[in-house]
């Protein structure tokens, strides 16, 4: 039997669990069909988001926007997915307080929409929706992005309990790797601090 694992990385956010060949081979050696769902922009001439050209040959893309449950819907279709995961957000909080309404779009409503594609689609499906918090932090979110994020957990848990669902949220927090994006202050710190080391910057 095969299995199709679904990663859903929009809005720039590209996995960096899957971009590793080792997880992909990996989930290949147990039959898992990979496929990332990815907004039109992402993708490059030849389809594909560059993150993952050293293992195009793994993966599958569909194009899916989380602000368009029409687009999530037609994906579901394509894919019949068993699992999804939801690693999609808007994950600045600095821009959630420039952008309020696009975060709350992608990050709060965009998992609505995620769910009712499963929903419609196939509900048997499994769902995984990521919260960045620990087991101890108090639901007092202070920020348009950590408001979004608790919509997203608890209409998820919602869906479970009103249909059914086998849909769950889990603490995915921090993503660490030397292909973070510069844009994340571990990565400027760490990236400053070769520079130093390798004299191609004072301080």
């Amino acid at each position: 039997m095969y299995y199709v694992a679904k990663t859903m990385e929009i809005a720039g956010a590209h996995s960096l669990h899957l971009s590793y060949e080792s997880k992909c081979e990996k989930l290949h050696g147990h039959n898992w069909i990979i496929t990332v769902y990815c907004k039109a922009k992402e993708l490059n001439q030849d389809g594909m988001v560059c993150d993952f050209k050293h293992i195009k040959d793994k993966i599958h893309f569909i194009y899916a926007d989380m602000t368009d449950v029409v687009s999530l819907t037609n994906a579901m279709k394509i894919s019949q997915a068993d699992e999804v995961y939801n690693l999609a957000a808007q994950s600045f909080v600095a821009t959630s307080w420039e952008q309020p309404l696009a975060t709350a779009q992608i990050d709060a409503l965009g998992v609505t929409n995620m769910l009712e594609a499963i929903r419609i689609v196939k509900p048997e499906a499994r769902f995984f929706q990521e919260i960045p918090q620990t087991e101890k932090t108090p639901f007092y979110p202070r920020s348009p992005y950590g408001v979004a994020k608790l919509y997203g957990h608890w209409i998820t848990k919602n869906y479970r309990e009103s249909y059914d669902m086998f849909a769950c949220s889990g603490i995915l927090f921090n993503h660490e790797s030397e292909r973070r994006g510069k844009e994340f202050v571990t990565r400027k710190i760490t990236d400053a601090v070769a520079r130093i080391k390798l004299g191609v910057q004072d301080h």
